[in-house]
């Protein structure tokens, strides 16, 4: 289980000066309504923005990509998403949480299902970040952090003239999409790893 608290003071990634009013936001969980907002008004580049109607490629169990448009998460660095800096974007695909949650109780049972999507709805699943409601998602989205995928840049370019922004993280929403991206990416093994030692 994750503690945010605990993230946020070690991070080394929050600026000092933002940590205080972080915190208060944590304190507030499992309420995440201060994660997200309407997309930023003069800010059209940002880290998090989710994008509607953006194409993703998965590789399957058989070696071949599946591709589809759904709603995606951008994970790129913001300075990254300015013009001319990069060919691709990283994005990481974005579900309704009601529809996942319907696929996990028909997987799991509803007993053993209702204790994961609690986990799920509380963020103390690594590699899943929930969302609070945003455009079609009224209960909510699931973000899939292990499932990324790298995109032509040009499709970026065509979401954001196209309006496809859907909603920006505010604030205090980046700095917990930081602590969630370097928590499931970075976090320490446990010391059960042993790796071998290079002399």
């Amino acid at each position: 289980m994750m503690d945010f608290e605990q993230a946020a003071l070690g991070s080394g990634i929050i600026p000092p000066d933002k940590v205080g009013s972080l915190l208060a936001s944590l304190k507030k969980v499992p309420d995440f309504s201060w994660v997200l907002s309407r997309p930023h008004p003069s800010e059209l580049r940002l880290q998090g923005d989710a994008l509607a109607d953006f194409p993703l490629a998965i590789i399957d169990e058989t070696g071949n990509a599946r591709s589809t448009k759904l709603t995606v998460l951008v994970l790129n660095n913001t300075c990254d998403l300015q013009p001319n800096r990069a060919q691709f974007v990283t994005v990481a695909p974005t579900f309704d949480f009601e529809r996942f949650a319907e696929s996990v109780i028909k997987k799991r049972g509803e007993h053993r299902a209702q204790s994961y999507l609690h986990e799920v709805r509380a963020n103390n699943i690594y590699e899943v970040l929930w969302l609070p409601s945003f455009g079609q998602f009224k209960g909510g989205a699931v973000v899939f952090l292990e499932r990324v995928g790298a995109v032509s840049v040009k499709l970026y370019e065509e979401a954001l003239s196209g309006q496809r922004r859907l909603a920006s993280f505010s604030q205090n929403g980046f700095y917990f999409l930081l602590i969630k991206l370097t928590n499931h990416i970075a976090r320490l093994e446990t010391d059960e790893v042993a790796r071998s030692e290079v002399v």
